[in-house]
């Protein structure tokens, strides 16, 4: 081959991998990797009672983490007052606000002759309590007292005896913005 095919082919050659080089030399790259763990909105159940003027056999009281259940069997009446009383407490990572709490009835025939009033006590630590409104925030660890007065009201009409009735309150607890 010819000396200087070779050197016009060498020539071109030498000098891409010298840019190459260059080129590998000014090069760099950098990772970065961002961890982040979301937080968490949790409400526990952590106390439920029923004050009523029935015998203990007629009245029982549940709870779970998540409800709570009141049971009186019998002998309601138009005019019959029933006090529960629910504590929750924010387990989770974030603060919480609980804003309003919404009932729903079974049947509904029986939903306007009923009047519910709420009371609410905050506790920073479940041991102190002090009368609050709602909306409350409730920071991790903190509590909230619910008291329902539960009145049946006197004018119910003759369809609402002998009925099974479900009361379910709902309390909804949003992210409270720091």
């Amino acid at each position: 081959m010819d000396k200087r095919l070779i050197t016009a082919l060498l020539v071109p050659l030498t000098l891409i991998l010298l840019a190459s080089f260059a080129y590998a030399q000014w090069t760099d790259s950098v990772f970065i990797n961002a961890t982040a763990t979301t937080g968490d909105i949790e409400i526990k159940v952590t106390y439920a009672w029923l004050e009523s003027p029935f015998p203990q056999n007629l009245v029982t009281v549940t709870w779970t983490d998540d409800a709570a259940s009141f049971a009186v069997g019998g002998y309601i009446y138009p005019g019959f007052t029933l006090n529960t009383g629910t504590d929750l407490k924010n387990v989770g990572s974030l603060p919480a606000k609980i804003e309003t709490i919404a009932y729903s009835y079974t049947p509904t025939i029986i939903q306007s002759y009923f009047t519910i009033t709420n009371d609410f006590a905050f506790s920073p630590d479940g041991s102190t309590w002090k009368g609050t409104t709602l909306p409350v925030t409730l920071l991790p660890g903190q509590y909230l007292k619910i008291h329902q007065s539960i009145k049946f009201n006197v004018d119910a009409p003759n369809e609402a005896q002998a009925l099974s009735i479900t009361i379910t309150a709902t309390v909804t607890a949003i992210q409270a913005v720091p």
